[in-house]
């Protein structure tokens, strides 16, 4: 809308405005949907996962769990309030990014530096978000039977008829695929959080650096290869190709293992050229990056 305001108009400007005023309020409102977002995941740990949110009476049998091995309910109350608390933190980071580009569009000025320190902290948060679903969903497959060493026999009854099988089939499945989703998100995260401390590097210190454009774009080439292995496992459990289960999600799916494609060959281009700049023959170094940053898209700060 604001390039329709700027140039469909009788006598069209030779140059754009320096003030982006529809970039100005986008950036403004996103800013303020990802601090609401924020504010939604702090109230779900304080009023529903954390431990505070029990009863006393209910705080103490769940502290009783705490030393079982499988219905650990407490360290599921902990794990789900970790989660909230790293999501809160992550979401109030891509809020202040977002208002600090919103202050770059409104007030014509450069403002690569806070957007990349900020974007890195987001991903660097998700990690710890993320480690909450590895160890929900990272765990042995359950079986049909199992071995009851107290009693020295074989239990079964965990499948009592064929439902009782698939259902189980089916749980393994999806937590397989879910595993693998989070570890390469794990992956993602962790080569987006260097590849922008990187790009923050370069773009609050010294501008247009070529070592520093090489030491972004080698952790954002592992970034891709996370985003990969984090759509190839989604479509794992999410495209079977038995019954049409959420098939929408599932041709997402396939677009992202694209995209993750497009992302690693493009940041490997990239690395190539910038990283093998700094080995000239004559042994100087170029004084600006010979490849500008490849430009992420929004899932590479998102859990």
């Amino acid at each position: 809308l604001n390039n329709v305001a700027v140039y469909c108009v009788p006598e069209e400007p030779d140059s754009a405005p320096a003030v982006n005023i529809g970039a100005c309020i986008g950036e403004i409102m996103s800013s303020m949907s990802y601090a609401s977002a924020g504010g939604m995941y702090l109230g779900n740990g304080l009023d529903f996962n954390c431990p505070s949110a029990y009863h006393p009476q209910q705080r103490a049998e769940l502290e009783q769990t705490g030393v079982q091995r499988r219905r650990n309910n407490w360290q599921k109350a902990t794990t789900g309030c970790s989660y909230d608390s790293m999501a809160f933190v992550r979401t109030l980071f891509i809020s202040a990014s977002k208002a600090v580009r919103a202050g770059g569009s409104c007030g014509a000025k450069n403002t690569l530096c806070g957007q990349n320190v900020l974007l890195s902290a987001a991903a660097f948060a998700g990690i710890g978000q993320i480690a909450s679903d590895l160890w929900k969903y990272c765990i042995p497959n359950q079986k049909c039977c199992e071995f009851d060493k107290t009693a020295k026999t074989v239990d079964c009854t965990s499948c009592g008829n064929s439902k009782d099988r698939q259902k189980i089939i089916a749980t393994n499945v999806k937590n397989d695929g879910k595993c693998g989703r989070y570890s390469g998100s794990t992956a993602k995260l962790i080569g987006s959080s260097l590849a922008f401390a990187g790009e923050g590097a370069e773009t609050c210190d010294d501008p247009n650096s070529a070592r520093d454009a090489c030491a972004a774009m080698i952790p954002f080439v592992i970034a891709s290869f996370g985003y990969f292995a984090e759509n190839a496992a989604r479509n794992y459990y999410e495209c079977p190709y038995y019954k049409s289960q959420d098939l929408y999600q599932c041709g997402q799916d396939q677009s992202k293992i694209g995209e993750a494609i497009e992302k690693a060959s493009s940041s490997m281009a990239a690395a190539v050229i910038n990283c093998g700049s700094l080995v000239g023959a004559d042994g100087e170094v170029p004084i600006t990056r010979l490849v500008g940053m490849v430009h992420p898209p929004r899932r590479f700060f998102i859990v």
